[in-house]
């Protein structure tokens, strides 16, 4: 980990360790996901909402990194899908933490390629000229379970646009 959440994370994992090699029938599970994204109305909105929420109200959306960044996006329903596998079948623990992830790495730019063309608009950005933020990260498929099955990311990116259509534009009863 090069950033304090990350420090922070693993010091985390390192108690859960602990704990699991020092307590009868404690077992650490531990899952590293990468980029996740999707939208739940009333949470966090990360990068992709907010790009289809502003593209389809006109407004600008800032950018905290470069056209080039890299990160590994994945969608949160391929992760509950997994995690949700892997609690129904009581799953033993892994020696080693698994890796949330794609395994295919994405440009920013692209995300907002894909994001306009299915939008059919251009959208609106500011580019933070001071990214806190750019470090790339991407992972190898080899480093991804198997039974992680993540959706490419234009059919990531169109799921996640119909449930910001779907909320966004639902008449208000009140």
């Amino acid at each position: 980990p090069q950033r304090p959440y990350g420090i922070g994370k693993l010091a985390q994992e390192r108690l859960l360790a602990s704990a699991a090699a020092a307590t009868p029938g404690l077992s650490a599970h531990i899952y590293r996901p990468a980029t996740v994204y999707g939208f739940q109305a009333g949470g966090r909105m990360g990068l992709i909402p907010v790009l289809i929420l502003n593209g389809l109200s006109g407004r600008t959306s800032t950018i905290i990194g470069r056209a080039d960044t890299i990160r590994d996006y994945v969608a949160a329903e391929d992760v509950a899908r997994f995690l949700g596998d892997r609690v129904q079948q009581l799953a033993p623990a892994a020696p080693a933490p698994f890796l949330l992830a794609s395994g295919r790495p994405a440009p920013l730019g692209e995300i907002v390629a894909e994001t306009e063309s299915l939008l059919g608009t251009r959208l609106y950005l500011r580019y933070d000229p001071r990214p806190s933020n750019s470090a790339n990260m991407s992972f190898r498929p080899s480093a991804i379970p198997a039974e992680l099955k993540p959706v490419d990311i234009r059919s990531g990116i169109r799921r996640v646009a119909e449930a910001v259509r779907s909320h966004a534009f639902r008449p208000q009863h009140g």
